[in-house]
């Protein structure tokens, strides 16, 4: 169970996100719209793939996002697949454009049970905040919680609650220019139970740039496990799949 936790701390950070927007601030009059620091929505109605590379620890390899925007006659859909260096698939998310945020509609996890076949676990979503679009200051926390239940056992749960609070401006240079930001403060707690709860905390922080979304994530599990990503490229999917024939 350990290595299940350890995937599923690796890849939750992005891709998770939302509507209720559920803010312990109360005056909505001097709120900031920061719709422009998310992923470009519009522009990924063409798919791309955002390459992340580890800051310090090369070991944990390459992670790679595919994003693409879907549009009915209803709704806006967002989904993203995040595939790790060997480039298989770990996480699948759909969510939904509202007008105050990002609604998270469905959310998987993709793991290998003990005979080595890879199995998709799905989330039940109980608070589906993730991603607001209009913040006051550093009072206001975004609450997010989701279950998963192991296919192997269904006594066996894991439950992600993260609470996302707004700290404020900075700015990222991402391929020799320099990109508006703001951050956000991140506390996780994963509760795994089976005959009882193990609870693992840890914080961090996310940073979205203006035109470009998530571009930076730092995750401290432990003294000795710190997780630290940056946006290192975007392209097609096609490149995406000639570099996984490379290898």
């Amino acid at each position: 169970m350990q290595q299940f936790v350890y995937k599923f701390s690796l890849g939750i950070f992005a891709l998770l996100i939302c509507t209720s927007m559920l803010s312990c601030t109360s005056d909505k009059n001097d709120k900031r719209n920061i719709k422009s620091f998310y992923y470009p929505v519009e522009a990924l109605k063409d798919p791309l793939v955002y390459e992340y590379r580890p800051v310090v620890n090369d070991t944990l390899g390459l992670q790679y996002y595919y994003f693409q925007t879907l549009e009915t006659d209803t709704a806006t859909y967002f989904t993203s697949n995040i595939y790790n260096q060997f480039f298989e698939v770990e996480q699948f998310s759909i969510e939904e454009v509202v007008s105050n945020g990002m609604l998270q509609k469905d959310y998987f996890l993709y793991t290998f049970d003990t005979s080595g076949i890879q199995t998709r676990i799905p989330a039940e979503i109980e608070y589906n905040n993730s991603f607001p679009f209009e913040v006051k200051d550093s009072s206001g926390v975004f609450l997010q919680k989701m279950t998963f239940t192991l296919n192997e056992d269904p006594l066996h749960t894991t439950t992600l609650i993260r609470n996302r609070r707004y700290i404020g401006d900075q700015t990222f240079t991402y391929k020799g220019k320099e990109y508006e930001a703001i951050t956000f403060g991140l506390r996780e707690i994963i509760d795994d139970f089976y005959n009882g709860h193990l609870e693992t905390e840890t914080s961090g922080i996310e940073v979205y740039a203006k035109g470009l979304g998530l571009v930076y994530f730092k995750k401290i599990i432990s003294e000795n496990l710190i997780l630290e990503y940056e946006l290192s490229d975007t392209y097609t999917m096609e490149e995406l799949e000639r570099k996984a024939n490379r290898e």
